[in-house]
């Protein structure tokens, strides 16, 4: 074979390993997932994944607000973020104790319930 064809075909074969690869990453990034609305304006409400536990997130003075109310409406948790919801944002609970917030800018960021029933900001790191 001469150095011209094995070239070729060394380049051929390295731009298919590219491709593919890279088909790969588009897959695994394409996992469903919330993601941020520009609907900024309404405020977000869930419920817990059993029910018993609602989850409201808004803005207040241009920062997103998270409140967490039990099954008799009695407002168990208060955060006012301090994040922006002035650009794309959205809330979802992932189980009965934790809470992501998907944000345009800051990506996400996780609460979750403590044994005691307390709720707390959870650095990414830890998840």
């Amino acid at each position: 074979m001469s150095i011209g064809r094995r070239l070729r075909w060394t380049i051929v074969s390295i731009t298919g390993v590219v491709i593919l690869i890279g088909s790969a990453g588009l897959a695994i990034t394409k996992a469903p997932r919330p993601e941020p609305t520009s609907d900024w304006t309404s405020p977000v409400q869930r419920t817990s994944p059993d029910g018993t536990m609602s989850l409201t997130a808004d803005v207040v003075e241009g920062n997103i607000r998270l409140q967490i109310r039990d099954g008799t409406r009695d407002t168990t948790y208060t955060d006012q973020t301090g994040i922006s919801g002035q650009v794309g944002w959205n809330v979802e609970w992932m189980s009965n104790s934790r809470i992501r917030l998907i944000h345009e800018i800051v990506g996400e960021l996780y609460w979750e319930r403590l044994p005691g029933g307390t709720w707390r900001f959870v650095p990414k790191a830890i998840v």
